[in-house]
């Protein structure tokens, strides 16, 4: 049992683990507890045998359900109280003292505990990427296990006709540009002057066509530069589809994005990323 709810982005940069884990146990079972505004990022791989939306059956399901391996990846209260409960033969990541404090399950977790109290550690002497750190909390070796992402022919289609839809040529160099980062770290997001001037020097350049992304909490910043941008600016729209605004990152050459889902999706599909770190760690 996997337990990895949320965000977006977390659940997809966690996706490498599902190669380790069937590397190892190739004759496993894998369950995926994940939020329901995740599950399209999973529901279509067959190398996860089951997908759990987290909600009361869910929890009341696993209560009563054992599993060999248990594993959390969630410093939350909501996760980590359910993996305390959840009957296991083994478990790794987090659980939930008696006291309502998060701990670590196993002695490989504590490497990942002490990156969420000590800032030190996190933003100055850790040099581990979060697969690294994960596939080691789990007591597996990390060897580039790639992210898993599968597109559908039904977004891939709907991707095609969109790029055509805007008049794009097969021989355009297509710059996605994600202007949002969350709301976690309102200062993780890039200036819309930034943006404005990046998107002006990109169309004095022949063949580049600048796309502009985002979803719906990017309607207001994309409409400011669209007023600002002197020349032509094409909008992917923000009111598609996870799997939709995947596939339109798939057909990008170049996605320029802060760190947050889009930069995750582009490295799923292997696109070149220029990605912008406010507050947070590049590492």
């Amino acid at each position: 049992l996997i337990i990895k709810l949320g965000a977006m982005g977390d659940v997809l940069r966690t996706t490498p683990l599902i190669e380790g884990l069937k590397k190892k146990y190739p004759d496993s079972h894998i369950t995926w507890l994940v939020d329901p505004a995740s599950n399209d990022l999973l529901k279509d791989n067959k190398q996860i045998d089951r997908i759990l939306l987290f909600s009361l059956n869910s929890v009341l399901e696993l209560m009563i359900e054992e599993f060999n391996l248990l594993i959390c990846l969630e410093k939350e209260v909501r996760a980590a109280a359910m993996a305390e409960k959840i009957k296991a033969n083994k478990k790794a990541g987090f659980g939930l003292t008696k006291y309502g404090n998060i701990r670590p399950f196993n002695k490989e977790a504590e490497y990942a505990f002490q990156l969420g109290i000590s800032d030190q550690l996190k933003f100055f002497e850790n040099k581990k990427t979060y697969q690294k750190i994960i596939f080691e909390t789990v007591g597996l070796s990390y060897n580039g296990e790639k992210y898993q992402l599968t597109s559908t022919s039904e977004a891939d289609e709907f991707a095609y006709e969109l790029l055509k839809k805007l008049d794009f040529d097969p021989k355009d160099f297509i710059i996605g540009i994600n202007t949002g980062a969350g709301a976690v770290f309102a200062n993780k997001a890039w200036t819309i002057k930034g943006y404005v001037e990046l998107i002006e020097r990109l169309n004095k350049q022949d063949g580049l066509k600048a796309l502009l992304l985002g979803g719906k909490s990017e309607i207001e910043i994309n409409q400011k530069i669209k007023k600002k941008v002197n020349g032509p600016l094409y909008e992917a729209g923000n009111h598609n589809s996870i799997q939709q605004f995947s596939a339109i990152i798939k057909k990008c050459d170049l996605v320029v994005c802060g760190d947050t889902l889009p930069m995750h999706l582009a490295i799923a599909h292997e696109k070149p990323v220029l990605a912008l770190f406010g507050p947070t760690c590049p590492q």
